[in-house]
């Protein structure tokens, strides 16, 4: 057998479930909606009738004018009474991220509305993010977020939620609920993992089978790992851009702190030189006026100290006084 032929044969590691491409396919399937509502009810408290007609739409959300943003979800569901869930997966951070998502899901809520209609009809707008990364500080791998006042603990609507689960804080040991399951899905690299988390239940199994079949897709495959690049290759750019920006900023302040020094520097050797100058104006006068005193005349002191013969006797009429 040829080293091209071995290489060939071998087994290629299983596609990531976080994979953008992977995910879409799987949870965005219009013809194939129990896997996503079942990942949906193990994040949010919601009735289960609401998922007796669930409709996967079009992730795009329309612009209504020129100048809008363009909005681009991973999976966006309708329930049965038109709350609006969107589900997104995200990699890798950057600056904005959390403002990007609040204005996501408000332009969820807002892409309900159309002129005439009443504000007692909007829908909840829920969001879902599932990020492999941390961006709270506590150990909590979930998070949620709502119209809360913190200080008389009284909840003002549910109208928008928020959802981020961290899966770099998935505890090794599990904690006994479906959303862990599915988190632990999510987080695997490995096929024996993703098999492990199968045998718990039909849904797991049913979406590793779709894993699994993608994974020995060449088309397939090949979408999924191509989009990663790119991506892989944008965050590279980010964060190359980001470290020289910071050692920009860096090199900027550290100018700043440099020319402040100087510029302090420069205001005391100022400051100095001129006390020196009213020193020695102050002794000149003082000189002036011992020789007045002394008898000696005003043009002969004039002529011997280069000096106006004006401000000699000017000189001589304050000391008068």
């Amino acid at each position: 057998m040829t080293q091209i032929q071995q290489q060939t044969n071998e087994k290629k590691p299983i596609l990531r479930l976080i994979y953008d491409y992977v995910f879409r396919s799987i949870f965005s399937d219009p013809n194939d909606t129990d896997i996503v509502k079942h990942f949906i009810a193990s994040v949010i408290d919601i009735p289960v009738d609401e998922f007796e007609v669930v409709d996967v739409v079009n992730p795009n959300l329309i612009k209504e004018h020129e100048t809008d943003k363009s909005i681009i979800l991973d999976a966006r569901i309708l329930t049965k009474s038109g709350h609006s869930i969107d589900i997104e997966v995200q990699r890798a951070t950057h600056d904005s991220f959390i403002n990007r998502t609040i204005y996501y899901n408000s332009k969820n809520l807002v892409a309900q509305m159309s002129a005439g209609d009443k504000y007692g009809a909007l829908c909840r707008s829920i969001s879902i993010i599932i990020i492999d990364f941390e961006i709270f500080a506590d150990e909590n791998y979930r998070h949620r977020f709502m119209y809360y006042d913190f200080a008389s603990q009284i909840m003002l609507s549910d109208i928008t939620e928020l959802n981020f689960l961290e899966l770099p804080k998935l505890p090794k040991s599990a904690d006994g609920t479906t959303l862990y399951d599915w988190l632990s899905l999510f987080k695997a690299e490995r096929e024996d993992e993703m098999d492990a988390i199968a045998e718990k239940d039909p849904i797991f199994k049913k979406t590793v089978t779709k894993v699994r079949y993608m994974s020995a897709s060449e088309t397939e495959r090949y979408i999924a790992e191509a989009e990663e690049k790119q991506r892989d290759r944008e965050q590279s750019l980010y964060d190359t851009g980001l470290r020289i920006g910071r050692e920009e900023a860096a090199k900027a302040k550290e100018e700043t702190v440099k020319a402040q020094a100087d510029a302090a520097k420069a205001q005391a050797e100022s400051t100095k030189l001129d006390n020196e100058l009213a020193d020695a104006k102050e002794k000149e006068t003082q000189t002036i006026i011992n020789l007045l005193k002394s008898g000696i005349g005003e043009e002969l002191i004039a002529e011997s100290m280069n000096l106006p013969l004006a401000e000699i006797r000017k000189l001589k009429q304050d000391s008068l006084k």
